[in-house]
């Protein structure tokens, strides 16, 4: 049997994600790229963070990209859905693996080609996110996780088990309040009536619906009423049936 928990993300170093790229020159010293993080976060990295994987195997070696690892994890019962930025705070970062001089000197060609320096605006420590996971309740979650590029992207995990979790029946028909991977929810027999995107990753070509995260429409919506801080709160999200007694 399954269980359902909230769980409030808080970032406790820089976290970057390399959704929006542009180049830039702000000088003639430090040309590069400018790597933006998207304010909300694709659940994949989540589910690998959650079982300790690193950010580096998120992704197989082949082409199109395979999650084993996310659809092992969701045949054994386990999944963390995308997380919703509550307070989002960014830091601007300059990185340069070669000083700056009006001259660089001569090197042997490299074997790897990368830029000379990189912009980033990353997600700054004391940033604050909100998720559902879905999980074993005899099996530990982890307080902290590190997901993201660069070995960044600490993340301490408040998990929370909810008061009162009931399907919303058919009178609620607003859209959920936690954001959901649109190709996983209809993989797991969720349906979805109307989707609002608020992220579409750059491999959308290879996995379609599973790279687009939005609020939706869907049917069966739960209520998940919980405590908070000394408040009471609720949630509206899909639960798949198959995953999640009741």
């Amino acid at each position: 049997m399954r269980t359902v928990s909230i769980a409030y993300l808080e970032v406790h170093g820089l976290l970057v994600f390399s959704k929006m790229q542009e180049s830039i020159k702000e000088s003639t010293l430090s040309p590069g790229p400018m790597i933006r993080t998207h304010p909300f976060i694709h659940n994949y990295p989540l589910i690998y963070g959650f079982l300790g994987y690193s950010s580096e195997t998120i992704m197989g070696r082949t082409i199109p990209p395979s999650y084993r690892v996310v659809s092992e994890a969701i045949r054994e019962g386990f999944y963390v859905y995308p997380a919703e930025p509550i307070h989002v705070s960014y830091t601007r970062i300059f990185l340069s693996p070669t000083p700056e001089t009006l001259a660089i000197p001569e090197k042997a060609k490299p074997k790897l080609v990368h830029p000379l320096q990189v912009h980033y605006y990353a997600v700054g420590p004391g940033s604050l996110y909100k998720t559902i996971i879905i999980h074993d309740p005899q099996k530990p979650l982890p307080r902290y996780i590190r997901i993201g590029k660069k070995r960044w992207g600490i993340i301490r995990a408040r998990i929370i088990r909810p008061d009162k979790i009931v399907e919303a029946g058919p009178l609620y028909k607003g859209h959920s309040t936690i954001p959901v991977n649109i190709g996983d929810m209809k993989e797991m027999g969720v349906d979805v009536r109307d989707y609002s995107a608020v992220l579409v990753t750059r491999n959308n070509p290879f996995i379609g619906e599973k790279s687009i995260i939005g609020y939706v429409r869907a049917a069966p919506m739960y209520k998940i009423t919980y405590s908070y801080r000394g408040r009471i709160r609720a949630e509206y999200v899909p639960l798949p049936r198959g995953l999640v007694a009741g």
